[in-house]
């Protein structure tokens, strides 16, 4: 199985410009872009995925309130209201180490020609979250899904993150590393019923 998804990866894989690659397993390979001008760090995985379906990941991204199921790091995501096409979801991040994160994204659904895009970013006015939590800086990103010509499905999960408040250096590193692998791991054994 795994040689299969080293195989079928392989042809997938284009990293983006100026972007480094921190590691490669399990289908999937990551990187760290340039910071960007407010501090931020942008986060890649793509991944191959030839024993999942276009059908079974679009069921789980597209109910927002259960992000919460395969997200270890989210400990509540319940939708608050609906602007015009998108779906407004208040969350809350658990990470050990630092104080909690809270705040309301907007969720959309884009149709692709053989998959879909899954963004988000945080609204512009945030509520006053709860004593002793936060609220993060930026939180934008998406999820893009497209059936593979060769079977399974190309994955991208894009992430543009600044948890705000005070985070050790050491914790900010290694999310960029290990945490974006857990976020990804953490769908995939989801997806795939293997949690």
């Amino acid at each position: 199985m795994m040689i299969t998804l080293l195989l079928s990866f392989a042809a997938f894989a284009t990293p983006p410009a100026d972007y480094s690659q921190v590691k490669e397993r399990g289908g999937c390979t990551y990187y760290n872009g340039p910071t960007e001008e407010d501090g931020t760090r942008p986060m890649r995985a793509e991944c191959h995925w030839p024993d999942l379906t276009f059908e079974r990941i679009d069921g789980l991204l597209s109910k927002w309130e259960d992000h919460d199921l395969y997200h270890s790091s989210v400990v509540a995501a319940d939708i608050v209201g609906q602007d015009g096409d998108a779906v407004l979801v208040h969350q809350e991040h658990h990470t050990a180490g630092i104080s909690n994160r809270e705040l309301t994204l907007r969720l959309t659904k884009e149709v692709l020609p053989n998959g879909a895009r899954y963004p988000w970013t945080m609204i512009a006015e945030q509520p006053e979250p709860a004593k002793g939590n936060v609220v993060p800086v930026r939180d934008d990103g998406y999820w893009e899904v497209t059936a593979a010509a060769d079977g399974g499905v190309d994955v991208v999960y894009d992430l543009k993150y600044s948890p705000g408040g005070r985070v050790p250096g050491f914790i900010v590193k290694w999310f960029q590393t290990s945490g974006l692998v857990a976020v990804v791991e953490d769908f995939y054994e989801h997806a795939t019923g293997s949690e």
